[in-house]
């Protein structure tokens, strides 16, 4: 089985590992600092600064952290960004024990995010140096499914520790111990340098954003990977407003629903070890339509179990598409390059998320949620087409070089 050869490297297993951790800890340590921020001035314009300096950072800075990735080791990148985390994820939980102003605690809480930039571009870069070609769907299949667990298990980690009495502080200091297990789980691990690196690195911070201007494949991958976040992110309202409003089923609909998108996450993963590792543009395209069509089917949805069925299979195909697009960018990106692109990657992607959030509210408050999700799944038929149409030529030119798309 692809996960258990991806599984039987150790040094794709401790970035593995210490990349979740550490995400683990992040996640906690921004809900952290959001409640004590809800806490001390009882203003959700403090709470929404809270939570949004704690993820603005991956669209600001990914791409630059990318360049750092790109410069030195991985592996070095990732444990260096462990170890700043342990330093001022301290101080952020010393902040919330002696009660700091709420403005120092959540500048800390940013500066602890920006820390956290290079730990996804530094994975992604690293996965097909340590893993084979044959293997490299499965690795991604992984890394995708234990990115989207900790999204789930960081808030709720936070809460088990609230449970148990403690006070906000004990969840800051969680998260530092995340940030130590994540040091300890990479260890000693080392990844070899990028490749050619003198001659791309005279690009800087633009080395990616020329990569993926250079390579149309690449272009295409990334415009389909930002279509399936942008609808991801609009779901992720949509549903909360289908299981609460429209099944007239409130917290009990919220709860199939959200639950079923989560199963159908997760069952991707088994279909991710089944990818073949030189899958193409057009299954990718295919996947992002399947996310589409299961959209549409939620917006048709009369009852409860169609609603759960429509919402598991969107579940199922958007991060199947992710994983495709991520491992068909790796097999097209260059070395040298690669840490850098996927920091743009990272960028465009969490951007995407946020967008198709803000739009979701804004769009149902207008025109009411299934017009609204309806308007959103045509939109994303257009860009799939004016992509699939790019797609098309790209095939064109690989079956005249004998190759594949």
């Amino acid at each position: 089985m692809s996960y258990r050869r991806a599984l039987t490297n150790l040094a794709f297993v401790r970035m593995l590992g210490a990349h979740g951790v550490g995400s683990l800890g992040q996640l906690q340590l921004t809900m952290a600092v959001a409640v004590y921020a809800l806490e001390r001035t009882t203003s959700g314009v403090w709470l929404a600064v809270a939570l949004s300096l704690g993820f603005a950072p991956y669209i600001a800075f990914s791409t630059t952290a990318g360049l750092l990735a790109d410069r030195y080791r991985r592996s070095t990148v990732l444990r260096w960004s462990l170890i700043t985390r342990i330093g001022t994820g301290t101080l952020v939980a010393l902040g919330l024990w002696l009660q700091w102003p709420v403005a120092v605690v959540v500048a800390l809480a940013a500066l602890t995010a920006t820390l956290a930039t290079p730990s996804y571009p530094a994975l992604a870069a690293a996965t097909p140096q340590l893993v084979d070609d044959k293997d490299l769907s499965a690795a991604n299949g992984l890394a995708t499914g234990i990115e989207n667990a900790t999204w789930v298990a960081g808030p709720g980690l936070l809460g088990l520790v609230l449970l148990t009495g403690a006070p906000i502080a004990g969840g800051g200091l969680a998260s530092v111990i995340c940030f130590g297990l994540a040091a300890l789980c990479l260890g000693a691990t080392t990844t070899p340098r990028a490749t050619r690196l003198a001659e791309s690195d005279k690009h800087g911070f633009f080395g990616g954003v020329r990569e993926v201007r250079a390579n149309p494949r690449i272009r295409v991958l990334l415009g389909l990977a930002i279509v399936d976040n942008a609808l991801y992110g609009y779901l992720t309202v949509a549903i909360v407003l289908v299981g609460g409003s429209l099944l007239e089923a409130a917290s009990e609909g919220i709860g199939w629903l959200q639950t079923a998108f989560a199963v159908g996450a997760f069952l991707s993963m088994a279909l991710a070890a089944n990818l073949r590792a030189d899958h193409g543009v057009r299954r990718v395209l295919v996947f992002v339509g399947g996310l589409v069509v299961s959209s549409l089917a939620l917006v048709l949805a009369r009852s409860l179990p169609i609603a759960v069925l429509a919402v598991l299979l969107a579940g199922l195909f958007t991060v199947i598409a992710e994983v495709a697009a991520v491992t068909g960018i790796q097999r097209a990106v260059a070395d040298e390059t690669a840490a850098r692109v996927f920091g743009l990657y990272d960028t465009l992607a969490v951007g995407a998320i946020g967008l198709g959030t803000m739009i979701a509210g804004w769009l149902s408050e207008l025109v009411g949620v299934r017009v609204g999700l309806f308007i959103a799944c045509l939109a994303c038929l257009v860009f799939c087409a004016v992509i699939a149409v790019r797609g098309r030529a790209l095939a064109l030119e690989a079956a005249a070089d004998g190759a594949e798309i």
